[in-house]
């Protein structure tokens, strides 16, 4: 599972939900007796019986936008007196079913019970945030995302509690289903680095690296100097296997900040990684340099120098195998030549095999100095010192690597 770190609160808005002008029940007289009856039996919470007297108005006139007007309202107090979670919700999409049919029907000059309309769903709009807020903060993260749902399907355009329906969605252990809430977020003008970095770690969790790249390219542009999201972007490259595209971004990291100790390693990493030796080997000197405590910097430099010796040793078995299948036929002045570059080869790679001790003795030090494990280390430590012919520090380093 991803470790995600900032989430035991979701974003709390500062919010003002100004409700002016409603109509109180029994406001206005209405032709319809039923309707007439339904306020009076709201205003006494005899919701059972207002719901009689509304269906009866919206049998008689399908197109009663005042019946389905009240309607909604009376499924919005029934909800706001409801403790069960799932009935609560199913008075939630009751009432924004008869708030939306009242909408549908109400006739295009009525701007005031538009307005009404709209108030009092954003005044469910504003509880149901309310309720998933608290329902987080208890820790009830299944209720907090039932709640936050509630809210989004009242408030389809609200990018911060799409983000917080995600939140929930995380904390509960339910990652998958943040997905879908982290897009919405973004479509409806989310614009917080971090969403982007959750979401980029859930598609690269499922598998969808290409849209986890596309994901971080756009937080990039948006987002230009974060590190965090480049980080990200640098590491979707590496994990999806696009070296190309992770060099380039590496060294383009380098270029806007030479001295950032990072930028250098993951450069130099890659390099190491491309058997392009000579170049991550001066990369990771100078992150070394900038930070000589840099034990990761300084185990990548050791092996840098010990893959170039490892390339080196193939190069003089070529040679070697050569000499031996054509020595005899070779001229005197070939012969030597011949031998004088196999004696050149394995100089250089003595000398590059002996160039990584001093890296790998200082990541081991500094390693076991903070109780980190050292085996990986000891292991390359042994092979550098029994290549360059120190045969008893290589048992030790050997018995290291094994635990002992």
């Amino acid at each position: 599972m991803i470790a995600f770190s900032n989430l035991r609160r979701p974003i709390a808005l500062a919010l003002v939900v100004v409700v002016t002008g409603l109509l109180s029940v029994g406001a206005g007289c209405s032709s319809d007796p039923n309707v007439e009856g339904a306020k009076l039996d709201l205003r006494n919470k005899d919701y059972d019986r207002a719901l009689v007297n509304l269906d009866k108005a919206i049998e008689v006139n399908p197109a009663n936008h005042e019946a389905y007007l009240l309607k909604g309202q009376v499924y919005q107090e029934m909800a706001t007196e409801e403790a069960d979670v799932v009935r609560h919700s199913e008075l939630i999409a009751s009432m924004q079913e008869a708030y939306d049919m009242s909408l549908q029907n109400l006739p295009a000059e009525d701007q005031a019970t538009r307005d009404e309309v709209a108030q009092r769903k954003a005044l469910a709009w504003y509880s149901e945030y309310q309720r998933g807020l608290a329902a987080y903060n208890r820790n009830a993260f299944d209720d907090a995302a039932t709640f936050f749902t509630n809210a989004t399907q009242i408030e389809p355009d609200s990018a911060a509690t799409y983000v917080n329906l995600a939140f929930a969605y995380i904390s509960g252990e339910r990652m998958i289903e943040a997905i879908g809430p982290l897009e919405m977020a973004i479509k409806h003008g989310d614009r917080n680095p971090d969403t982007y970095n959750y979401l980029s770690d859930l598609y690269l969790q499922e598998g969808r690296n290409e849209d986890a790249v596309t994901l971080l390219n756009e937080a990039r542009g948006a987002f230009p100097g974060n590190a965090e999201v480049t980080a990200r972007l640098f590491n979707a490259y590496v994990q999806t296997g696009q070296v190309a595209e992770a060099l380039t971004l590496a060294e383009e990291e380098v270029a806007s900040d030479p001295e950032d100790k990072l930028h250098r390693y993951n450069f130099g990493s890659l390099l190491l990684e491309a058997e392009r030796y000579e170049e991550a080997i001066a990369q990771l000197e100078k992150a070394v340099e900038i930070d000589p405590a840099y034990v990761s910097a300084l185990f990548n430099l050791g092996a840098a120098y010990q893959n170039k010796g490892v390339s080196l040793n193939e190069a003089f078995n070529k040679l070697d195998e050569q000499f031996r299948a054509e020595g005899e036929q070779l001229s005197d002045a070939d012969r030597k030549a011949l031998e004088a570059r196999m004696e050149a080869t394995a100089n250089e790679r003595d000398a590059l095999f002996a160039a990584s001790i001093p890296h790998l003795i200082k990541a081991r030090e500094l390693s076991a100095a903070a109780g980190e494990e050292v085996t990986g280390i000891c292991a390359a430590l042994g092979q550098a010192y029994a290549r360059t012919n120190q045969m008893a520090k290589a048992e030790e380093a050997y018995k290291c690597a094994e635990g002992n």
